[in-house]
C-alpha cells in the first residue's frame, strides 16, 4: 500500500485480496492521510476477503 498511491489519481481506488483473518491486520495498517476505507467484501463462506480502499483527494 505504500507505492499504490504514486499510481493512483486522487479519488482512485485500490481493491486487494487479503488471507483468512487478516482485516484486523490490515484495518490498522491502512493510513487515514492517505486512504478512505469503502468495505471489506466478504467471501461466499462469509469471511474478509476484498479490501476497497480510496486515495485522498
Amino acid at each position: 500500500m505504500t507505492e499504490a498511491p504514486l499510481f493512483l489519481i486522487p479519488g482512485g481506488h485500490l481493491a486487494f485480496e487479503i488471507g483468512f483473518d487478516q482485516h484486523e491486520a490490515v484495518r490498522e495498517l491502512i493510513n487515514p492521510r492517505v486512504w478512505t476505507l469503502l468495505d471489506i467484501h466478504a467471501d461466499l463462506q462469509g469471511i474478509p476477503r476484498i479490501v476497497v480502499l480510496r486515495r485522498a483527494e
